[in-house]
């Protein structure tokens, strides 16, 4: 049997800046979304300055308008 993720092939757009909107870009990314997340420009996303932790990598890309690299793209190319 195969462990393909359930939603292995479907692409998300996060554009929401509220808690439940990313948290349940989360969850999809978790089972396997390809999820984007789209955030202000030169601010980024309010709620990264709430936690101590440093940022896990994830499926979860991140752009900001004007900019359109994504997190994971940029991630990779700097190592």
């Amino acid at each position: 049997m195969e462990n393909t993720p359930l939603l292995e092939g479907l692409h998300v757009v996060d554009l929401p800046s509220f808690i439940a909107g990313p948290a349940a870009a989360t969850v999809l990314g978790d089972f396997g979304a390809d999820v984007v997340k789209v955030e202000p420009p030169h601010t980024g996303d309010s709620y990264r300055a709430l936690s101590r932790a440093p940022p896990t990598p994830t499926s979860t890309g991140s752009i900001t308008p004007g900019n359109w690299t994504t997190a994971t793209s940029a991630a990779s190319s700097s190592t």
